[in-house]
């Protein structure tokens, strides 16, 4: 689930926690400048792919 961390708003629920499937969300979404994650090691790996720092 994907939460925006200021309105604590859920924006969206991707289908799996797969570090493609997020870079390939990040990348759809160009104005996210920054990604706060939770413990995954797969979203620790990932958080960059689109250029957000975390």
């Amino acid at each position: 689930m994907v939460i925006d961390p200021v309105s604590h708003r859920r924006i969206d629920v991707p289908p799996d926690r797969r570090a493609v499937t997020l870079a390939a969300w990040l990348r759809d979404r160009p104005g996210i400048t920054a990604v706060c994650r939770d413990g995954s090691a797969t979203y620790a790996d990932r958080r960059a792919g689109g250029g957000a720092g975390q």
